[in-house]
């Protein structure tokens, strides 16, 4: 069962966001609702997320694959689809280069979100992992990271140092940030939109979970270029 829910979580993520994400006349929420519509598929599963993180999910996936190889069965579905979740989220970061012409290195960079979704302090197989990691890679300057409920979890396993601070509030993390990346569905972060149209600086949003859709177009007015999972890339519009 939980194969099958990670399966329709990545025909979601390979199909109607890169689908979404390649047409500016497609709208993410038009399209999902229009196939989720038909009673045969039913609603579950189209989340517009950079990610399916969590601790079921993936690791029964896993299991499965390894149970049915060990008994000499083919298991390229399955294995497919844990690589089209982790492509997911590489092909989101990856477009801040491709798409905003982003250089990583020196960059302060703002991680909203260490659970893998809101409302848990759960942060196992979180994407902010992988964030923090290709970040590093990537040589920027400083990392702030905020959640308003499992930062501790996180930093047990992504220690403090010069380059990795966090931070009391979302307010704080985006302060002076070149870069927003949100990770986690935290109702709480669509208040950001207020706070960085106040800024003088003007930091390009990746929405990975499209918390600020309502806001897209005024961040534009106001000088933000947006990446977001589901849609084309949005340049500011100044």
């Amino acid at each position: 069962a939980n194969y099958y829910l990670f399966a329709k979580l990545a025909v979601c993520f390979d199909v109607i966001g890169r689908t979404s994400e390649s047409f500016a006349d497609i709208q993410f929420e038009s399209l999902k609702k229009i196939i989720s519509s038909d009673a045969r598929i039913g609603s579950w599963g189209f989340h517009d997320s950079l990610y399916a993180g969590g601790s079921c999910l993936i690791k029964d996936t896993r299991s499965l694959a390894y149970q049915l190889h060990a008994v000499g069965q083919d298991v390229s579905l399955l294995q497919e689809t844990y690589l089209a979740n982790n492509r997911q989220l590489d092909l989101f970061l990856a477009r801040a280069t491709t798409e905003a012409g982003i250089v990583w290195k020196g960059k302060k960079i703002a991680l909203l979100g260490t659970a893998f979704k809101r409302d848990t302090n759960d942060v196992r197989n979180s994407p902010s992992f992988h964030i923090v990691e290709v970040c590093q890679e990537q040589q920027v300057s400083q990392i702030h990271i905020y959640d308003p409920s499992a930062m501790s979890t996180f930093q047990q396993r992504v220690l403090p140092s010069d380059q990795i601070q966090y931070v009391d509030s979302a307010e704080m993390a985006v302060n002076q940030a070149d870069i927003i990346i949100i990770a986690t569905d935290w109702p709480s972060f669509r208040d950001i939109s207020t706070i960085v149209m106040k800024q003088e600086k003007k930091p390009l949003i990746m929405d990975g979970r499209r918390l600020l859709q309502e806001d897209y177009a005024v961040l534009r007015q106001h000088g933000c270029d947006i990446i977001a999972v589901g849609s084309p890339f949005l340049p500011k519009q100044v």
